[in-house]
């Protein structure tokens, strides 16, 4: 995508996002996203990045459609729930404690955690856990350790953990006849007001001051990314919810600005499905764009409005969500790092799929076989469940031989699939072809 918008940047502004999404920081994500946003308008119209517009503001996007050279300016923001991370960090819990007991051996979905609140009387209560930085001494130590050596000493067995401090209220259980993981703790990150919170502010300040500060007579919008922002993927209020999701906060806004036409928002979220096949169970993530009109969108030229109907289709599918992102690069992530652990395994009739960096690791040495056999979950390396036999293995003790290697690339990973066909006669044992065949053959 970096470097498809070099037809439509200057050198300047493609150094600016390249700039900025080699920081690896939160404003990373963010420029991804504007990357990302940039390519797909320019794959369906013409447009322009930050265009002279008269006024003292510079806005992201000048989009002209190639037929009738309808067009539309808009911005690009990105919303978070990063303020609410600062202050309590349960998803930073949650993902260490899921690597924890990765680590142990031991199965996640046997794991259940509550978390109380603060006692308060605010609408949106405190979850009690410490920051991130007090978790080695608050929640995971010693006692924790001793509590995952029990469970594993013992795994038909149900055990409890109790973490109860004056700035830790949390309850860890393991349950070995539980189907799925699950999670509780007060909601946090929800708005409590449809005026009060990061999206509106968010939107307000664009309109303020953005579009305030231009003059343009033609269709504007507001394009809103999902950075890691519950709002997003809430349920609509109710009787028993007093929170606003992001839909009710944006019709909120619509209706006290008039002059904004349409809001775009764009987010990734779990499908069913993917085009990854390496493990089919797995809930695979597509970009989803939804769109929110004003009043006066009807007015917008068709072909606007197709194009913006159409923007969906264009994205690439996400390996990560905006959460998951936002956690990896609060855990200093490298991207560009070699992984040579990721990646899974399949198996067809004939065929072994494995990922390549694994292969490579090994044979470069950086892994030790047992690490190898271990990620590809082989026996006796690997004690869970889901372990299987050395694949490898079968192939080879039936005598088959390798007869293709290829390359299979998904988006930026790789696989290599090996391909088996008939027994070797270098390796193999002599034979009677006649053994199977009737005496009157």
């Amino acid at each position: 995508m970096i470097n498809e918008n070099a037809d439509f940047l200057t050198k300047e502004q493609v150094d600016q996002h390249v700039s900025r999404l080699n920081r690896k920081d939160f404003q990373a994500l963010e420029t991804e996203w504007e990357v990302a946003v940039l390519n797909v308008f320019s794959k369906i119209g013409t447009i322009q990045y930050e265009p002279n517009l008269e006024g003292t503001s510079k806005l992201d996007l000048l989009f002209i459609h190639s037929q009738d050279r309808a067009q539309f300016v808009a911005d690009i923001a990105t919303v978070s729930d990063e303020k609410f991370e600062n202050e309590t960090s349960v998803k930073s819990f949650e993902i260490e404690l899921n690597r924890r007991i990765k680590k142990a051996g031991l199965r996640r979905n046997y794991f259940r955690y509550s978390i109380e609140a603060h006692s308060s009387t605010d609408v949106r209560p405190k979850p009690m856990i410490p920051p991130r930085k007090d978790f080695s001494q608050e929640i995971f130590n010693q006692q924790f350790k001793a509590f995952l050596k029990a469970v594993k000493q013992n795994p038909d067995e149900a055990f409890t953990h109790q973490i109860s401090t004056a700035n830790t209220k949390v309850l860890i259980e393991y349950n070995p006849g539980q189907q799925f993981t699950s999670g509780g703790y007060y909601v946090y990150t929800q708005a409590i007001s449809k005026t009060q919170n990061t999206l509106y502010n968010a939107l307000r300040a664009k309109a303020r001051k953005q579009f305030k500060k231009i003059s343009y007579s033609g269709p504007k919008g507001i394009i809103i990314c999902d950075g890691g922002s519950d709002m997003f993927h809430a349920q609509p209020s109710g009787t028993f919810r007093p929170y606003f999701n992001a839909s009710e906060v944006i019709k909120e806004f619509l209706r006290q600005n008039q002059s904004i036409d349409f809001v775009l928002t764009v987010s990734s979220v779990f499908i069913e499905s993917g085009r990854a096949k390496i493990n089919r169970r797995r809930p695979f993530r597509k970009i989803k764009v939804e769109l929110f009109p004003n009043t006066n969108f009807g007015n917008i030229p068709t072909s606007i409005k197709n194009s913006i109907a159409e923007l969906e289709r264009y994205f690439p599918g996400p390996f990560n969500t905006a959460d998951g992102a936002r956690e990896t690069i609060r855990h200093r992530f490298d991207p560009i790092m070699f992984r040579p652990l990721m990646g899974g395994l399949s198996m067809s009739e004939k065929e072994i799929k494995v990922s390549a960096d694994s292969v490579l690791a090994l044979l470069a040495g950086v892994i030790t076989q047992k690490e190898f056999f271990k990620a590809l979950k082989f026996k006796p390396w690997d004690k869970s469940s889901s372990s299987t036999h050395n694949l490898f293995e079968y192939f080879l003790k039936r005598g088959m031989r390798i007869i293709e290697i290829r390359v299979d690339d998904v988006q930026d990973y790789s696989y290599l699939i090996f391909k088996f066909g008939e027994p070797d006669a270098a390796i193999s044992a002599f034979i009677n072809f006649k053994a199977n065949m009737r005496k009157d053959q």
